[in-house]
């Protein structure tokens, strides 16, 4: 086991048994299978690898969970995500639909387009990435409980549908040196930002078994979110593992690969660990990769016909 190995496993454990920081912002749609669409983790990703994929993420926050006031439904994140490598050029393109819902009448969606370029330098791989996007937040006035009725801002939305929409950037940078990925990325949108810190490390055990410890570090205003976790691959085909989020809940996942590696599913429930008497304990997460098959052009050389020979 190698000196960089040795290093993420002690960060990981490290902070397994640290006391955690405790939260005070509310966070934006997240995902526990966060390792499954790097693309959405990192612009850096995008296009990376030799294959084209697409990909849906569903998440289902607090099943069952059911409001005093607002109207019935769940808290509910839908994510698609698709990868292209262009060619032989390094460079590599993203795409991310998000449609977040909450039974309150407040919806978000989030389209972004991203680009990276990946330069190989021996057995390394440095990556940088980019995107641009628009975030809509909406608001179903019909469904807003009035606190302060005299209130004169009132009247722009009560009763009525209420949207606003505004550009968002993103930024990422990424090394990946044989199995072990290290990487770092901004998400911009109006006055709120998040940076985020990942590592990831394939780790073999012994024949056809490869631990894969995981790690995630979030700033998003003055909150400091950790997580680690890690996942026990057989034959590169199953897998199952855990992790845990500081001051939220501990997630159990499994997934497999299938068709000869086209196709991609993942399974996650996250149980809550705190404000137990106001919450579903539950979440529930899965998520769909289909790797499209590379395309390839063969080039056939013409013969060449001449007065005494043919070449070809």
């Amino acid at each position: 086991m190698g000196y960089c190995t040795r290093l993420l496993l002690w960060v990981i454990l490290g902070i397994c048994f640290t006391p955690q920081i405790r939260l005070y912002s509310q966070l934006g749609p997240n995902l526990s299978l966060f390792t499954q669409n790097r693309i959405y983790l990192n612009p850096a990703y995008s296009g990376e690898g030799d294959r084209t994929y697409i990909q849906l993420h569903v998440r289902n926050q607090w099943t069952g969970y059911q409001t005093t006031q607002d109207g019935g439904g769940s808290l509910g994140t839908r994510l698609l995500s698709a990868s292209l490598p262009v060619g032989t050029t390094g460079l590599g393109v993203g795409l991310n639909y998000l449609s977040d819902l909450t039974p309150s009448g407040v919806g978000m969606q989030l389209g972004n387009l991203q680009l990276a370029y990946h330069l190989p330098i021996g057995e390394a791989q440095i990556s940088v990435g980019a995107g641009v996007g628009l975030q809509t937040k909406s608001l179903d006035g019909a469904a807003f409980r009035v606190r302060d009725s005299g209130d004169p801002i009132l009247n722009q939305f009560l009763d009525k549908q209420v949207s606003q929409a505004k550009p968002t950037f993103r930024g990422g940078a990424l090394v990946k040196w044989k199995q072990l990925h290290v990487g770092m990325s901004a998400f911009i949108y109006d006055q709120a930002q998040e940076f985020t810190l990942h590592a990831e490390h394939t780790i073999p055990v012994v024949t056809s078994v490869e631990l894969n410890p995981f790690l995630r570090l979030r700033s998003i205003s003055d909150a400091i979110v950790v997580e680690p976790g890690v996942r026990v691959v057989y034959q590169n085909a199953l897998w199952i593992g855990g992790s845990f989020r500081s001051n939220d809940a501990v997630v159990g996942m499994i997934g497999a690969n299938i068709w000869k590696q086209r196709i991609e599913a993942g399974y996650a429930i996250d149980y809550t660990t705190v404000n137990l008497p106001v919450k579903a304990l539950l979440t529930h997460e899965v998520f769909c990769r289909f790797n499209l098959p590379s395309f390839t052009f063969k080039t056939v050389n013409a013969p060449v016909k001449t007065p005494r020979f043919r070449l070809n």
